[in-house]
């Protein structure tokens, strides 16, 4: 009995199945990107579901944060903050110079100062 290994027979020396996987993998590319294309258009924004509690300067706060994220994040934040204007500032902060938030210095003011009351 042999018990040597057999070697495997294909039908395509190694160079020539590269080459159709390449062609293979630009048409999959060409099908994906088409595919990839129609999902954006056929996208929606969700609709915002949280809102901030009502308070002087609210407006403002809602309107300046849900460009960047949902209102969401700052509703579940968790309650009572030691410090509610430390955690509000380097919050704020922390969206102007990591994220690029452009607001104003009297902006930011007011909306540390209406997150520091409101959500405690």
């Amino acid at each position: 009995m042999d018990t040597a290994p057999k070697k495997s027979r294909t039908r395509h020396s190694s160079a020539r199945a590269g080459a159709l996987d390449r062609r293979s993998a630009k048409r999959f590319a060409g099908k994906l990107s088409t595919n990839v294309g129609v999902w954006h258009r056929q996208t929606a924004l969700l609709a915002e579901t949280a809102q901030l509690r009502q308070g002087p300067d609210s407006e403002i706060a809602t309107t300046t944060c849900q460009v960047c994220h949902s209102l969401d994040y700052i509703t579940t934040q968790p309650p009572r903050l030691a410090n509610p204007g430390a955690f509000w500032t380097a919050e704020v902060t922390k969206m102007k110079k990591v994220y690029g938030l452009k607001l104003e210095d009297a902006d930011q003011a007011r909306i540390i100062d209406y997150l520091s009351k409101t959500y405690r």
